[in-house]
């Protein structure tokens, strides 16, 4: 028994199969989180977060 033989034996072509499902399932969760308006003032919370940060270090104001 060599090693070719014991490598294609294994059918390790169903577990690039499950990854890629596994990926997309994922994709798209991430993608429906992202573009949903639940969190649309989280996310415009986030926006302004570097601009705050520069506003205390100068200490200007934003508005």
């Amino acid at each position: 028994m060599s090693l070719k033989d014991v490598m294609s034996g294994l059918q390790l072509s169903s577990w690039a199969e499950a990854a890629l499902v596994v990926f997309i399932v994922v994709f798209l969760a991430v993608s429906w989180r992202t573009y949903s308006r639940r969190h649309a003032a989280e996310y415009e919370r986030a926006r302004t977060l570097p601009l705050e940060d520069a506003a205390r270090v100068t200490g200007e104001r934003q508005t």
